[in-house]
Parts: C-alpha cells; sequence; structure tokens
C-alpha cells in the first residue's frame, strides 16, 4: 500500500545518503523506481536532483 511505499522510499533514502560518494552507484532498481518516484523538492533536499 502507500504506507509501505512511503516507508520502502525512507529506507532508499537512507539507503543514498549512506552512500555519500556512491550515489552515482544507486543500481538497486527497486530503490531507483522508489527514487524517480519521489517529489521534486524532495528530490532536491536529498541532493539527487542531478540524476533524475
Amino acid at each position: 500500500g502507500r504506507e509501505g511505499c512511503k516507508r520502502d522510499i525512507r529506507i532508499c533514502i537512507d539507503h543514498a545518503n549512506s552512500l555519500l560518494t556512491k550515489i552515482v552507484g544507486l543500481t538497486n532498481a527497486h530503490c531507483t523506481q522508489h527514487l524517480k518516484g519521489l517529489k521534486n523538492h524532495e528530490i532536491r533536499r536529498i541532493g539527487l536532483s542531478a540524476f533524475f
């Protein structure tokens, strides 16, 4: 459901943040799909706008 998706997105954001300099190497399709679904302001907030 939607709540599960929100939780997954949070997990993905935490995962992406932990990678720091390896953001470009984020290859997990599941996480990538969730990250692409984030609202623009959320993407900018976590600094991934350049990749999506």
